[in-house]
């Protein structure tokens, strides 16, 4: 009788192990969560800013749009990939100037 009691209470006490660690592994779960929500809301900010140091806050959305898809082409290709992040970094530290915009139309801000 005794052993079946010291079973019982082994079996309680690995449950409580068991809804311990599971309550564990939810809260950290949702921070991973909340982590990788806050990395893509910096990165979003970030891309944002970018968009604004290039001066395409007031280009067209549709163009906007298309013109990233082609960026997003064109970065498959290595050379044009090297040129690129070469012009970028020089811009980011400030050792080029950004052309002068052009307007073409006005915008249709959708957002």
């Amino acid at each position: 009788m005794s052993e079946l009691s010291n079973l019982e209470s082994r079996i309680q006490e690995l449950e409580t192990q068991k809804e311990k660690i599971a309550a564990r592994l939810k809260r950290e779960k949702a921070k991973l969560r909340s982590q990788a929500s806050q990395a893509r809301k910096r990165r979003l900010y970030e891309v944002g800013a970018l968009a604004e140091k290039a001066g395409l806050l007031d280009v067209d959305d549709e163009a906007l749009l298309g013109a990233m898809m082609e960026i997003k082409m064109l970065l498959g290709d290595g050379p044009t990939f090297q040129m690129l992040q070469s012009k970028g970094a020089s811009l980011i530290l400030g050792e080029a100037q950004l052309p002068a915009p052009t307007s073409k139309g006005g915008r249709s801000c959708r957002a």
